[in-house]
């Protein structure tokens, strides 16, 4: 008898699991992420956004492709600055940081924010010291090598405004 109670158990589990994931992949490929209603051209005044990487032992490469990808954000670009953390004692990064931001210059408000504080190697350290730096009035965090539509800041914002949230989360 406890050896059927168990087998039952035990297909509940796996069926549920089973729909879980079903439900899942299916909404990820319909895109069951929330879109604005709103447009830029009805917002009287878009605000300033930060988006802040964290590097650490990174490629120039991987830096190089999400600055691309923030280059080509339909976002106004006088509204956006982009701040790249190292820490102090990562001196590859840094200068593998330079040689990426160099291209960008001319497109991107790029800032370098060194990490003082790099005693604690986190991730939340280097977030902490970016948003002290931050001009802008929202701060996106993304990681070297993330890739993402040319939308997805406009839509972030406009999210924001429209539905007075006060973070969101997208998709890479």
């Amino acid at each position: 008898m406890t050896a059927s109670v168990i087998t039952v158990l035990e297909a509940l589990v796996i069926i549920g699991t089973s729909l879980w994931a079903i439900q899942y992949l299916i909404s990820r490929k319909v895109h069951a992420y929330e879109r604005p209603s709103l447009t830029n051209t009805q917002v009287e005044n878009l605000p300033k956004v930060s988006i802040v990487v964290p590097v650490y032992k990174e490629r120039r490469q991987s830096i190089e492709k999400t600055l691309d990808s923030i280059s080509s954000q339909n976002y106004p670009k006088n509204l956006l600055e982009v701040l790249i953390i190292v820490d102090k004692d990562d001196m590859h990064t840094l200068n593998e940081a330079l040689k990426a931001v160099e291209k960008f210059l001319s497109s991107l408000n790029v800032k370098m924010v060194i990490n003082e504080n790099s005693g604690r190697r986190l991730k939340a350290v280097a977030m902490n010291t970016a948003i002290k730096h931050a001009g802008g009035l929202i701060i996106g965090f993304y990681d070297a090598d993330d890739v993402f539509p040319n939308d997805q800041v406009l839509n972030a914002v406009l999210l924001m405004i429209e539905r007075n949230y006060a973070a969101v989360g997208t998709s890479l």
